[in-house]
């Protein structure tokens, strides 16, 4: 089975190899692998953290200086983009619907809103660099601090797009076919879009993603099976 793992976002705790670990045991030494890495890095940069991610624990963003040879020598990508940590704005339509609709509560915030569109464009960007390529049976969405607690037997899966259970949109680990390269690819729209804004209940990432897949497909194709991950805090 051909299985492409794309990697993205703040490169946080990657010293720590249990998130890598569990990677080789469910994935890597189990199917014919391509890695394709995405990472928010530069030397002495400056990395922001969300207020959810502060109010679990993280108080900073622990990037190891030697992020691109730690990704290098545990995942032997394809491909490797490092991109230069930086704020991100949506446009003035966007924003004026943020602060009616939620200004003051605890989800919202301009740094809150720069993270969620850094995430967007991790993504976007990482599913843009597999996209030209050859296609795959799966496609597996990881981030390098989200540690797998339980993982498929892919050769059980039929094409479809798969989520954890709980949640509305959990998106920790995400499990898909070729058809859902789409929604990735465009992402970031969805952060730019009035109408999505004004949509969602809450400014938060599975949100913005739940909305701009409901552009594409039916919500029923979402298909949540008993598949988890944690993220490492500290």
């Amino acid at each position: 089975m051909k299985v492409a793992l794309l990697l993205y976002g703040q490169p946080r705790h990657l010293q720590n190899q249990k998130a890598f670990f569990k990677h080789r045991e469910d994935i890597l030494d189990k199917y014919d692998v391509d890695v394709y890495a995405q990472a928010w890095f530069a030397p002495m940069a400056q990395y922001d953290i969300s207020s959810w991610a502060k109010e679990h624990g993280s108080l900073n963003a622990h990037v190891p200086f030697d992020t691109a040879n730690i990704i290098m020598m545990n995942y032997q990508p394809l491909a490797l983009q490092l991109m230069r940590p930086k704020k991100f704005e949506t446009n003035i339509r966007c924003e004026d619907i943020l602060e009616e609709r939620f200004a003051g509560t605890k989800f919202y915030s301009k740094e809150n809103i720069s993270n969620i569109y850094s995430q967007l464009t991790a993504i976007e960007t990482v599913a843009k660099m597999v996209l030209e390529q050859e296609t795959y049976d799966f496609y597996i969405l990881a981030r390098y601090d989200a540690i797998l607690d339980k993982f498929p037997d892919l050769n059980n899966l039929s094409p479809g797009f798969y989520l954890p259970e709980g949640g509305h949109f959990n998106d920790l680990i995400h499990v898909f076919t070729d058809q859902y390269l789409e929604f990735f690819v465009t992402l970031t729209n969805s952060i730019r879009d009035p109408w999505i804004t004004s949509k969602m209940t809450l400014p938060i990432p599975e949100l913005y993603k739940f909305e701009h897949f409901k552009l594409f497909y039916n919500e029923t194709d979402l298909k949540k099976i008993d598949m988890y991950a944690h993220v490492i805090r500290g």
